[in-house]
């Protein structure tokens, strides 16, 4: 019998997502598992609990740690979250020096202009892609930016991100929840929460059956024109979100930016519809003609428009963007995170997680 490989995630601000995609690593007891991780901007609670074991927590901008600083083994195969990271950048350099394997682990997605994936591309290429090996990616976005990086499709492997369906479930049918739509996420500029806000007040004035509540947390949150209709949170645990979700008909994510949003594949799971700008990732894997309205990034009045179109819906309509919001959820999961590291595994050591 072939020895366990050791495997090791560094992980920016851990978040409980990826603690439970991990744990499906774990799980299958057929590799030695490491976790590296630094604090999360707004901590998330359980996240040790979700993930199953102990894990190393490092000091964001400290470059001078090393395998044996931290009293760990020096794993077989590192997988890296971005490239921002001054100690998990200096883990990945000692892993290389010494013959490791290490695979980029990066949500963005792939830039729309021509001018952007050029720059992109070299960029990247002239930068970064001698230190990887292979490259995780979340959906097709990220498979497309990889191939503009200079990785082949036989080292891309998609499934990075994926909510927990035993989490989030479509307890209630879509047609049995309020006339409401949530978004979640930071009150910031690049989320374009200030016009989600003044294009929904518009089309509450003339729909007054609808609600939207906000959750989150960001410098713009004591900044946002009040309404009768908008309802604000502050940000929510895992539990509680997964909660506020099976509440709500529809999510709202009007982005100008969005790398791929992993609270759209939430939303899918518990069954809602979408309401997404064109520069959300997930949208390439998540959003189809039946389950979603798509708007140009930053067009308040295309976002007031999808508003209006969703309000048109009929059962039928929204029964079936129930249906199809559940179906295209199933591609990402703990399950499918964990058939992709086997897959690199396999790949790379000729040995399956």
């Amino acid at each position: 019998m072939m020895p366990k490989i050791n495997i090791a995630f560094a992980w920016p601000g851990l978040p409980d997502y990826a603690s439970r995609c991990i744990r499906a690593v774990i799980d299958t007891r057929s590799v030695n598992v490491t976790v590296l991780a630094t604090t999360a901007s707004v901590p998330i609670k359980g996240v040790e609990q979700s993930l199953g074991q102990g894990l190393t927590w490092i000091e964001a901008d400290d470059p001078s740690v090393s395998w044996s600083s931290l009293n760990l083994e020096r794993p077989d195969l590192l997988f890296l979250g971005g490239y921002a990271t001054p100690p998990f950048n200096a883990l990945a350099k000692e892993m290389r020096n010494a013959g490791g394997k290490t695979v980029l682990m990066v949500d963005n997605n792939c830039p729309r202009s021509r001018k952007d994936r050029l720059l992109s591309a070299l960029w990247h290429r002239f930068k970064h892609r001698r230190r990887f090996d292979g490259v995780f990616v979340p959906g097709r976005s990220g498979r497309q930016l990889a191939r503009l990086w200079g990785y082949d499709d036989p080292i891309i492997w998609e499934g990075l991100y994926g909510a927990d369906p035993a989490l989030f479930q479509n307890s209630t049918p879509i047609t049995k929840r309020p006339n409401a739509m949530v978004f979640v996420g930071q009150f910031i500029d690049r989320k374009n929460v200030q016009g989600l806000v003044e294009a929904f007040g518009r089309f509450a004035d003339t729909h007054n059956q609808w609600t939207l509540t906000l959750c989150g947390s960001g410098p713009l949150k004591d900044h946002l024109p009040r309404h009768p209709a908008i309802t604000i949170h502050d940000f929510v645990q895992p539990k509680d979100l997964a909660k506020l979700m099976a509440e709500h008909r529809v999510l709202i994510l009007p982005s100008l930016e969005e790398h791929w949003g992993l609270v759209v594949h939430e939303a899918a799971l518990s069954g809602c519809a979408l309401v997404l700008s064109d520069q959300v990732g997930a949208a390439d894997d998540l959003a189809c003609a039946s389950n979603a309205v798509l708007c140009p990034a930053g067009d308040n009045q295309a976002l007031e428009d999808a508003l209006k179109a969703l309000s048109d819906w009929d059962e039928s309509a929204w029964d079936i963007a129930e249906n199809d919001s559940k179906r295209l959820a199933t591609q990402f999961s703990p399950s499918v995170f964990a058939k992709a590291i086997a897959a690199m595994t396999t790949h790379f050591w000729g040995t399956q997680a």
